[in-house]
């Protein structure tokens, strides 16, 4: 006779259960690297070459750099891409983890932590930019929608619910 506890799941997930968290991981990796990628065309679009004043002496100019105003969001909110790579890094070596205890409880913790950040960058405001706003979105929600699965699947001991 076996009892069935909550957090604690007998067998380890299938390695599909996990694919969709490497696809959000990978969105979120696509939409980082867009947005570092519009930053360093526009600082390297703004360098200029020195003007000469004089024969002799040579003067750079004033450097002042603007930023889209894409940029200046995704410097506004930077933070949040740092926590959501993180949950996500922390969801993955927690499962690890778990797999070898059988107790998912961290696991569940995990995801739950996850589905926090995605809740507060759904409440930032939008990015300036119509094609990456709905993108990121989408994201969010994906991952708010699989941090409950996980943490309910891990809950009812169902793996069907996290995969």
């Amino acid at each position: 006779m076996s009892d069935i506890q909550p957090g604690i799941v007998g067998t380890p997930a299938p390695k599909k259960s996990r694919k969709k968290l490497w696809i959000l991981v990978g969105v979120l990796a696509l939409i980082i690297i867009a947005l570092s990628s519009m930053s360093n065309k526009s600082s390297n679009a703004s360098a200029t070459a020195p003007t000469t004043v004089a024969p002799t002496s040579t003067v750079a100019p004033a450097t002042s750099t603007t930023f889209s105003p894409v940029q200046q969001w995704a410097g506004a909110h930077s933070g949040l891409f740092g926590a959501l790579g993180a949950d996500m890094g922390n969801v993955g070596a927690q499962i690890k983890q778990d797999t070898t205890t059988g107790d998912y409880t961290t696991a569940s913790l995990a995801c739950a932590k996850l589905g926090e950040d995605a809740k507060a960058g759904a409440a930032l405001p939008p990015i300036p930019n119509a094609t990456l706003e709905q993108q990121f979105a989408q994201m969010l929600t994906n991952l708010q929608q699989g941090s409950t699965s996980c943490v309910s699947g891990i809950s009812n001991n169902d793996i069907n619910e996290i995969s």
